[in-house]
C-alpha cells in the first residue's frame, strides 16, 4: 500500500482482528475478493497465517513461539505461561511426540521444507488453547 496513511489504517485493521473468522473474511472486505496466487496475494495471505498463528498462541496464553532454522529442520520453542494447564500441556505431548518438555518451555523439530510445517505448529497451538 503506496499511500501511508491507507496504510497505518490497514495495520490498525489487521491489529484489531480477534478471531479466526476476521482473519478469514479480512480479504474479501479488503479487496472484494479471495485471495488468489499473485505475489501481493501472497504476502497478504502469510501475513494473515502469521496474524493466525499469533493468535492461537494468544488463546494457549503462551509467551513466545520461536523457529530457529538450520538446513530446512526447524527447531521449534513454545514458552508458556505457569496458568497453562497440565491437561494442554498432556495432550500436546501425548498427541505428537516430537514435542520435548522441560520446566515451562516445549521444544520440538520440524522439517519446514513445505507448508506443512504451518498446518503441524496450527495443530499444537490449538490443542495448547484447549
Amino acid at each position: 500500500v503506496p499511500d501511508e496513511s491507507m496504510r497505518i489504517k490497514l495495520y490498525h485493521k489487521l491489529a484489531n482482528l480477534r478471531s479466526r473468522d476476521d482473519l478469514k473474511s479480512f480479504p474479501d472486505a479488503l479487496l472484494g475478493r479471495e485471495l488468489k496466487s499473485s505475489p501481493s496475494d501472497q504476502l497478504l495471505n502469510n501475513l494473515l497465517t502469521l496474524l493466525e498463528l499469533k493468535l492461537l498462541a494468544e488463546n494457549a496464553r503462551l509467551t513466545s513461539v520461536s523457529c530457529h532454522i538450520e538446513n530446512n529442520l526447524g527447531h521449534f520453542e513454545i514458552v508458556f505461561m505457569k496458568q497453562t494447564t497440565a491437561e494442554s500441556l498432556a495432550q500436546l505431548l501425548t498427541s505428537d511426540d516430537s514435542w520435548k518438555f522441560s520446566t515451562d518451555v516445549l521444544r520440538a523439530d520440524h522439517l519446514i521444507d513445505n507448508s506443512s510445517w504451518i498446518e503441524w505448529l496450527r495443530t499444537s497451538l490449538e490443542l495448547l488453547g484447549k
